[in-house]
């Protein structure tokens, strides 16, 4: 039986995080795109997988709460909480992110493993250009807490909860599952699509728990009949099954010497 992770300290968790969308993706078995976004639902799965557990709701509490030492925000999560990326400090090759210096070990410098490698220190060589460190710490503290709040109270209300649904596709008479159906699910302008695996399950899905009483699924796979299927919109994560029904054989035309009739000579 598979142990179940332990929730790590909140900094370990960050610095991991750090780890994984600014230099070692596959640390968590996940793959940025060009501009250094990934998707959250494999995220939270490779968290999971290296000991690292998040829901959806504590890995934006996280991202709200990282904060660099300039006051600016360490990680971005899209409005629509699907996608994550790193703001700063990648040592992979991102469009249109700031360049750094990498020692061989591909990380940024020797700090790495026990803080975050934030932005290069400025032309004050790491020294407050406000004089007192209490200061600035003061200043960073209440700037941390305004984007807390903004985010609680004013932006996150406006962006639908999201759940992650995977389906399960099965033959209608056997009852045993199908691998290799391709699977579209369609909900409003959103489109995502998937090939079941060989015990017939799909990626996690994310989809808005809130909208729309249901949303489509359509599912095809050869020698079965297509169908399209309105699904229960989800309120929590969870799999849902879709069964195929077999195509019905084509006959072959038969010679019927008997219907054929002979002309008289």
């Amino acid at each position: 039986m598979r142990e179940r992770a332990t929730a790590r300290p909140r900094e370990d968790t960050s610095r991991f995080l750090a780890r994984v969308l600014r230099h070692e993706p596959s640390a968590a078995g996940i793959s940025v795109d060009p501009k250094g976004w990934a998707e959250v639902a494999s995220l939270l799965k490779g968290l999971n997988a290296a000991g690292y557990p998040l829901t959806l709701d504590g890995l934006e509490d996280l991202v709200a709460s990282s904060i660099s030492e300039r006051g600016t925000p360490r990680f971005t999560l899209s409005p629509d909480r699907f996608r994550i990326r790193a703001n700063w400090g990648h040592s992979i090759q991102i469009e249109g992110a700031e360049a750094v210096e990498t020692n061989p070990k591909g990380f940024r410098d020797i700090r790495e493993e026990t803080q975050h490698a934030d932005e290069p220190d400025g032309p004050m060589n790491g020294k407050s250009p406000w004089g007192s460190p209490v200061v600035v710490a003061a200043v960073i503290a209440a700037a941390g807490t305004l984007i807390v709040g903004y985010w609680q109270f004013v932006y996150k209300p406006k962006n639908p909860p999201v759940v992650f649904l995977r389906l399960l596709v099965k033959d209608a008479n056997s009852h045993l599952p199908l691998s290799n159906s391709h699977v579209e699910i369609i909900d409003g302008s959103q489109r995502q699509e998937d090939n079941t695996d060989q015990g017939g399950f799909t990626r996690a899905f994310s989809i808005r728990s809130s909208g729309q009483p249901t949303f489509q699924v359509s599912v095809d796979a050869t020698k079965y009949e297509p169908t399209t299927e309105n699904i229960d919109r989800p309120t929590s994560d969870g799999t849902q099954t879709v069964e195929l029904r077999r195509s019905p054989p084509i006959e072959s035309p038969r010679n019927d010497e008997h219907a054929v009739k002979s002309k008289p000579r």
